[in-house]
């Protein structure tokens, strides 16, 4: 801490400010597809990462990432009370390989996993629906 610290300016990500203009982006199909719930692939986890991202930014989050490898990423980081607070995007179920690394690696006060599902506790792992986010 603080996380500003560890920024590194020539590594970024950029997003979308607009989540319709983003989905406009990617056709029609696209829209289709996530409206019927059957989009697939990288773009599905990239729109779903730009939408927590447009809800963090506007709540006044200031966002990282952490990126540990090629494998284990941490789509958001921010401070909440002298802590680092995780955020993993997930835009279909299965495990949270980088989010558990990162639990074992600081021993967050507390993190959160964004699904397609329902709300849970384990430890101090937090999983709400991505809906959600504007509540964190």
């Amino acid at each position: 801490m603080p996380l500003a610290a560890y920024e590194v300016p020539e590594s970024f990500k950029v997003y979308a400010s607009d989540i319709g203009l983003l989905t406009s982006m990617f056709g029609f199909e696209t829209q289709a597809a996530l409206i019927k719930k059957t989009l697939t692939g990288p773009a599905k986890g990239g729109i779903y990462e730009n939408l927590i991202f447009d809800i963090l930014h506007k709540r006044g989050f200031k966002l990282y990432y952490y990126k540990k490898n090629d494998s284990l990423e941490i789509e958001f980081l921010f401070e909440k009370e002298g802590s680092a607070i995780p955020v993993e995007v997930k835009s279909k179920k299965g495990e949270n390989v980088s989010l558990n690394s990162f639990i074992a690696d600081f021993n967050p006060a507390f993190a959160y996993k964004l699904i397609d599902g329902n709300i849970g506790v384990s430890g101090n792992k937090i999983t709400v629906p991505q809906y959600m986010a504007m509540f964190i």
